[in-house]
């Protein structure tokens, strides 16, 4: 999946050792908002400050760390998977679901109609919340149980999202006993799942007798 530094998927960063705990990193996605996003939120601290001095008042300004923090919490979008737990993160928003808890997981386009834009958004109709930013390839619908049993359904844009439905459906089955995830670092989610579905077959398919 692609990276930001091409480190390896194990090699956690600061702000993943920190807040996204939960063994070693299978898979990740980092979408930064595009450029139209920033320039848009500057220039909201650029006002302020014009107002502020041609009203010589400092009370427009009272705003602007809000506005400077928005900047930094809406920036980017995570997603990292490790064997117990997925994280998703925009800015302090976002879930952190048991891998164990996930019913399914799977790739599809993000239609930003469907949810009233991007950002974090609820879907009345199709009962699901939403976490993206504008491009990539689309985004990973989950379906999962949360702490009281109910179920719920998140969906995320992703940098690649069928990798990322993958290896999501990889740790499911290695959480409940299905298939064992390798210990190496940086194991392809893709050939993971793909291994996954031989040992599947292998396992269905009826042995010879002896003769």
């Amino acid at each position: 999946m692609a990276d930001e530094d091409d480190r390896p998927l194990s090699t956690r960063d600061d702000y993943e050792a920190n807040y996204m705990g939960g063994g070693p990193v299978l898979a990740r996605s980092k979408q930064r908002m595009p450029n139209w996003f920033f320039a848009v939120m500057l220039s909201i601290p650029v006002i302020q400050l014009l107002s502020a001095v041609l009203a010589h008042s400092l009370a427009p300004l009272l705003t602007l760390p809000v506005a400077l923090l928005a900047v930094l919490l809406l920036s980017h979008l995570r997603v990292v998977l490790t064997r117990e737990v997925l994280h998703i993160q925009y800015g302090f928003l976002g879930p952190k679901i048991a891998v164990s808890a996930i019913e399914s997981a799977t790739a599809e386009p993000y239609d930003w109609r469907r949810f009233g834009g991007w950002g974090v958004r609820y879907s009345l109709l199709e009962k699901a919340r939403a976490y993206s930013v504008p491009g990539g390839e689309g985004a990973v619908r989950v379906v999962y149980r949360d702490d009281k049993g109910r179920p719920q359904t998140v969906v995320v844009t992703c940098e690649d999202p069928a990798a990322m439905a993958s290896a999501i459906t990889l740790a499911r089955a290695s959480a409940t006993g299905g298939v064992r995830i390798a210990d190496e670092a940086a194991v392809s989610p893709r050939v993971e799942a793909e291994a996954a579905v031989d040992e599947a077959a292998d396992a269905a398919r009826p042995k010879r007798q002896g003769r």
